[in-house]
C-alpha cells in the first residue's frame, strides 16, 4: 500500500494571502473594484493583482514611485518568488495561468521585472513567454 502525504495548500485563499502580504492591494483601485463574490475568487482576485502588479511596475519606470508604492512593488516580487519556489504545485501554477500568462509589458519594463525574480519565477516566466 502506498502512504499518501497530503500538503495544505497555503494558496487556498488568494484574498488573504495576497491582501496580508501586501497591505496596501487592499485599498488599491484594483482590489476596491471587485464585489465580494469576485474577492473571493482566486481567478479575479489574482487578476486583480496582477493589473495592481503591472501599475506598480509602470511607476517604477517612470519613476513615480512614492513609499508606498515601492513597498508594495517589493511585497509583489516577494509573493511572484514565494509562488515559483513553493512546494505545493498551486503556486506554480498560479503564478504560471493567473499571473505571468496574462501579463501585460511593454518591451522595457521586461528587464526590469526579470532581473527581480529569482531563478524559479525566471523558468516559469520562459516557459509562457516560449508558450505564448
Amino acid at each position: 500500500m502506498v502512504d499518501f502525504i497530503h500538503k495544505v495548500n497555503p494558496f487556498i485563499n488568494m484574498k488573504e494571502y495576497l491582501t496580508k502580504m501586501v497591505e496596501s492591494f487592499r485599498t488599491a483601485t484594483e482590489f476596491e473594484q471587485l464585489t465580494e463574490y469576485e474577492k473571493n475568487n482566486n481567478s479575479v482576485i489574482c487578476a486583480a493583482f496582477r493589473k495592481f502588479w503591472e501599475r506598480i511596475i509602470k511607476s517604477e519606470y517612470e519613476k513615480s514611485l512614492d513609499k508606498n508604492d515601492s513597498d508594495a512593488l517589493n511585497s509583489c516580487y516577494l509573493i511572484i518568488n514565494e509562488l515559483a519556489s513553493s512546494e505545493h504545485p498551486e503556486g506554480q501554477r498560479i503564478l504560471y495561468e493567473e499571473i505571468f500568462y496574462n501579463l501585460v509589458l511593454e518591451e522595457v519594463h521586461v528587464p526590469i521585472v526579470y532581473s527581480r525574480l529569482n531563478i524559479n519565477a525566471k523558468k516559469i516566466f520562459d516557459s509562457v513567454k516560449t508558450n505564448q
